[in-house]
């Protein structure tokens, strides 16, 4: 059977962060592609529009694949055509409509494990995909994570999330940070891939 990983996000801007640790949640999890999902509005997100358009965000997404030789990436822009918040529930009934012989697994960084409670139809959710769990720098602490899901979701879901935590490397990299720099007229080189970069100075994205 097919399994796929799909990993979510804004990607404002995607950056090697975000393909260093698909890459290896793919490896470990032997997955056979990973699935980036860019979403038109977070729902966790709603306050702070993206710097850079659905356009832009899904073209800096193809370039960083190409300029990865492909392989394991694709890209599935279906959020950003569907009205309203992008959630998750949503895009993974679709999947399994569409392809219903394939696993699906639903990457997620540590530091959303806090407000995991709070996701759109969560049990849910839970019950249709597995879930891997990245570890990242900055996050809250693990420990105080799972106590809150244990007591918001029971300790079913708690102990079955801990043990899908993976040894995933640490990328200190932040989407947010790669904005400042831009504004700040700083070098974004090794942060991203060089076509985006390339494509976010010919574009002037996230300069004021």
């Amino acid at each position: 059977m097919p399994h796929t990983i799909l990993y979510g996000g804004t990607f404002d801007p995607i950056h090697h962060g975000h393909l260093i640790t698909s890459r290896a949640a793919c490896e470990q999890l032997r997955a056979d592609r990973v699935l980036l999902l860019p979403a038109r509005v977070s729902p966790h997100k709603t306050g702070e529009p993206p710097g850079a358009s659905d356009d832009q965000r899904r073209e800096m997404i193809r370039l960083a694949i190409q300029a990865g030789g492909a392989g394991i990436f694709e890209v599935d822009d279906r959020e950003l055509k569907r009205e309203g918040p992008s959630y998750t529930i949503d895009t993974v009934e679709e999947l399994q409509r569409e392809h219903p012989k394939e696993r699906f697994t639903l990457l997620i960084g540590s530091d959303q494990l806090s407000r995991l409670h709070t996701w759109h139809r969560i049990e849910e959710l839970l019950e249709r995909v597995q879930v891997g769990i990245l570890s990242r720098p900055m996050s809250e602490p693990m420990e105080r994570a799972f106590a809150a899901i244990r007591e918001r979701l029971g300790a079913e879901a708690a102990d079955t999330l801990r043990r899908r935590v993976l040894m995933t490397p640490l990328v200190d990299i932040a989407a947010s940070n790669i904005r400042f720099r831009v504004r700040q007229g700083l070098g974004i080189s090794y942060l991203v891939p060089e076509t985006v970069g390339l494509y976010i100075a010919a574009a002037r994205l996230y300069v004021d």
